[in-house]
């Protein structure tokens, strides 16, 4: 590990940080320079210590402007690269395949990327591909797919605990399965006959009446109007 006569105050810095945020591992320069007030550093000073310690190997940039712990600081483990892509840009949500894998309605994992929705666009060019409505971003030899949405379908979203270290914004099931239901109707419909004793079919028709009556009509012509009402 690097040394400096900085160092020390690097520390504390990130100490502050994992005290003051719920999630502390992954954070902005913003959230640095506010923790940094806290100790009584400068801005300018705060911004000499992140580059020290990225330098230093104790930080990751995955962008201009967001840092990552390494462990040790605030765990053992290295941050996982999906808690990283949901700090990434903001608001966003873990979506598609990787909130359907983690409710348990499809078996298979994703394995090429994980998938996230935001109204918001990347606003940088490195390891970013648009296209269309989808913007994949390359990081670290792992890749993220960001489909862009409006503000208005930013609801269903809650935070989700993924292991001791990891919490992120996702989808939660109603509204991992409403997605897929209107962006893939045939694979939606099966999952829904699946597992229609797991759902809560209220919520996910209150959902439903939010996304447009396209949706409205899937879930009733795959469960019929009967089944919906009792």
């Amino acid at each position: 590990m690097t040394t400096s006569i900085r160092l020390p105050h690097g520390l504390r810095l990130l100490q502050e940080l994992l005290e003051w945020l719920p999630y502390g591992r992954v954070f902005t320069s913003e959230e640095a320079t506010e923790a940094g007030k806290r100790l009584g550093l400068a801005p300018s000073h705060v911004h000499k210590l992140l580059s020290e310690m990225r330098t230093s190997g104790l930080l990751l940039r995955p962008r201009r402007g967001l840092y990552v712990m390494r462990p040790p600081f605030g765990g053992r483990d290295d941050v996982r690269p999906i808690a990283v892509a949901a700090r990434v840009v903001e608001p966003s949500a873990v979506s598609g395949q990787s909130a359907l894998a983690h409710w348990d309605l499809i078996d298979q994992v994703p394995s090429r990327y994980e998938t996230l929705v935001t109204p918001a666009r990347l606003g940088w060019e490195s390891g970013v591909d648009h296209r269309g409505a989808t913007t994949r971003w390359t990081w670290d030899g792992l890749a993220f797919e960001f489909r862009h949405v409006p503000e208005r379908e930013m609801f269903g979203i809650r935070r989700v605990r993924l292991d001791s270290d990891t919490e992120v914004p996702m989808f939660d099931r109603e509204r991992s399965l409403l997605e897929e239901l209107v962006c893939r109707p045939t694979s939606g419909a099966g999952i829904l006959i699946q597992h229609r004793d797991e759902l809560d079919i209220k919520r996910l028709m209150d959902y439903a009446a939010r996304a447009g009556d396209a949706a409205v009509a899937v879930i009733e012509r795959t469960l019929g109007r009967e089944l919906i009402a009792a």
